[in-house]
């Protein structure tokens, strides 16, 4: 994203679906006493269930039952029980197990009086396909709210860059890192996950930096590009845009972005 567009049709219809559902599901994020569990991708890998959960149920092993729920909650499409052992490098016949497991610890969904993580027989995945098949339901995940806020963004022009701003509020450093030792395999599956998540990060963080120093607020500059450092630390951009920020400030004269990018 090189730059917060005017709305389009097509984009007020995507966004008017969204909805208000999306300042909900923000406040629940930043809820510590949510319902719904959370699953924190924009940064090392995390999740805690909600009020219904039972955290214990995870305790010897949260590493490894967390990378199994990162796993589903990024299928479109949901995951086999061969395609769950395949990621995990397990053996098929303990995925039901596992997901047993996965599924007590977040416990049951107190708005649809289901589980979090359905029968394999009853997900809606399962029902296009007639196989039985994992999802996860109505788990707040960092990485979609970071995409919704940043396509009401798009379609808001210059009004969207508050959107942005909260979407860098759910970053916490690089996505998807401090992965459980020998895991991830399927994270080389495409293309890579973590470096689509980190890429992101530093997209937006460069209109957030390059709109504050355009509007002589430094520090928001410059924390918006500390955002993106976090995510991203070898990309170049964010420090280009941390050095305009700075060598604006340290001038005490503003000049076009562009030419502080370039001298930076």
């Amino acid at each position: 994203m090189g730059a917060v567009r005017t709305p389009g049709t097509a984009g007020q219809q995507e966004v008017a679906a969204v909805g208000t559902a999306l300042d909900d599901e923000l406040a629940s994020w930043f809820n510590p006493n949510s319902t719904q569990p959370r699953l924190t991708l924009l940064g090392p890998l995390a999740a805690e269930c909600g009020t219904s959960g039972k955290p214990a149920a995870v305790r010897a092993r949260k590493a490894y039952f967390t990378e199994i729920l990162a796993y589903l909650a990024t299928r479109a499409h949901g995951a086999t029980t061969d395609q769950v052992a395949d990621a995990m490098g397990v053996r098929p016949a303990r995925v039901r197990k596992d997901i047993a497991i996965v599924r007590e610890w977040l416990g049951v969904n107190p708005a649809t009086g289901t589980a979090f993580v359905p029968d394999a027989r009853r997900t809606r995945a399962a029902q296009l396909s007639g196989i039985p098949t994992y999802e996860v339901e109505g788990v707040l995940v960092n990485a979609h709210l970071f995409r919704q806020l940043r396509m009401r963004a798009q379609t808001a022009g210059v009004h969207g860059i508050d959107d942005l701003r909260r979407a860098l509020s759910l970053v916490s450093g690089e996505p998807l890192s401090r992965l459980r030792r020998g895991g991830g395999a399927w994270l080389d599956e495409g293309e890579r996950l973590d470096q689509i998540l980190s890429f992101a990060v530093v997209d937006v963080a460069h209109v957030v930096a390059t709109a504050a120093i355009e509007a002589g607020d430094l520090a928001d500059a410059r924390e918006a590009a500390e955002v993106a450092m976090a995510a991203a630390p070898y990309e170049a951009t964010p420090r280009l845009d941390y050095s305009a920020a700075s060598g604006v400030q340290q001038s005490g004269v503003r000049v076009p972005v562009s030419e502080s990018l370039r001298n930076g």
